[in-house]
């Protein structure tokens, strides 16, 4: 990597490490600095999302043949926070952080049409990830803004009808939904729902850690060179968002929910490791590459009497996701509040996309809570 930038802030760890952000008009990166070595390569620079993982260890090769040092990520994390906070005073960070926010707001506002009454039933998937339905089926000039994700009391109280938002005179579209204050009223009612998540997430997308564990450089860099002249649009099926939109979107529709989606990673042979729990296998299928990660997975459905429903998930390849295989478990009201959720029509339910939205929302409020570590001491904002 041409490295012909600036560091921003720099903080020894001890007398052979420094850390550092590096910049170039654009995303920033980490500067490794190895203060031990005397010739050679010292400097190396990678991308944030490295230190989400807690279980990292960074290895130092000395001056000295098959010398080396080993840090663990938590000897780091003091010095990242630090050099993390002053980057965001001494940048243009700021100013790009709060730009972003309102990206993102537009994005959980924004809503897509349905024309045709059939569609209701058989939603296309990249229209259920969005959380407000724009009903036009009965005129293209006059119809109603359908939320599409589950109230509390308060929330239905601030809806000017049990169905949502009516509107006429043809004034359809996201831009119009967002000026009816709906969405900052939600904000207001429950930030840890509305708000928290996407202050969280600007600042990620703007320091260049991943896209909830996808990489989202690409989109990182739009947002550093955004111009009025070509203004970045988010959207939750935009492929440059790295599946980050539809995560977000799935951890507002399912917030009540996650609390519940337990996950346990790292299990080895975990269909093998269920049975073994005296668990009873009742299915089996598969999520393609991009439902809830990189790979594909064999997903096996096991059940065990007064415990919740298990999901063993074996990755077909190496995933940059987690080690072995992951299960997660779900109460089976919870699973089936979900599927209501997912549509808009009950009586078509689709347990497999509703698996993959709960473990998305699952996975963002994971990247959220290890993402806010770091960048809580200058945002000011923690998850909950």
């Amino acid at each position: 990597m041409d490295d012909k930038g600036d560091i921003i802030s720099i903080r020894s760890v001890d007398e052979k490490l420094s850390l550092g952000m590096w910049s170039k008009d654009g995303s920033p990166r980490l500067s490794i600095e190895n203060k031990a070595k005397k010739t050679g390569a010292k400097r190396k620079l990678i991308r944030l999302n490295w230190v989400e993982k807690n279980d990292r260890t960074l290895t130092m090769s000395g001056e000295k043949k098959n010398e080396s040092y080993n840090y663990d990520i938590k000897q780091l994390e003091p010095v990242l926070k630090h050099i993390l906070e002053e980057y965001s005073v001494y940048s243009k960070f700021k100013m790009f952080y709060w730009k972003t926010i309102t990206l993102l707001s537009n994005m959980v506002g924004s809503s897509i049409n349905i024309i045709d009454p059939a569609e209701m039933a058989l939603m296309p998937e990249k229209k259920r990830y969005y959380l407000w339905i724009c009903d036009i089926t009965e005129s293209r000039d006059e119809g109603v803004f359908r939320p599409f994700f589950p109230m509390v009391e308060t929330e239905k109280n601030i809806m000017p009808s049990p169905e949502g938002i009516t509107f006429s005179g043809g004034q359809k579209g996201s831009e119009y939904l967002f000026k009816t204050g709906i969405l900052r009223k939600l904000m207001g009612l429950n930030p840890a729902r509305w708000y928290r998540p996407l202050q969280i997430a600007a600042a990620a997308m703007l320091l260049n850690f991943s896209f909830s564990g996808e990489d989202g450089s690409e989109m990182a860099e739009m947002l550093w060179h955004d111009h009025p002249d070509n203004p970045v649009v988010l959207k939750p099926d935009d492929p440059k968002m790295a599946k980050l939109g539809e995560r977000i979107d799935m951890y507002i529709r399912h917030f009540h929910a996650i609390k519940d989606v337990k996950c346990e990673e790292g299990v080895y042979d975990s269909v093998a490791e269920m049975q073994k729990r005296e668990y009873v296998r009742k299915k089996r299928f598969n999520l393609p590459v991009g439902a809830i990660g990189d790979v594909e997975y064999t997903v096996t459905t096991f059940e065990k009497d007064n415990e919740p429903v298990a999901f063993a998930c074996v990755p077909s390849a190496a995933t940059v996701r987690h080690d072995k295989d992951v299960v997660y478990h779900i109460p089976n009201d919870v699973f089936q509040k979900a599927k209501n959720d997912d549509t808009l029509d009950p009586v078509n339910l689709d347990e497999y996309f509703s698996l993959a939205s709960l473990i998305k929302a699952r996975q963002c409020s994971d990247w959220l809570e290890r993402i806010a570590f770091f960048v809580s001491p200058f945002t000011g904002v923690k998850l909950q």
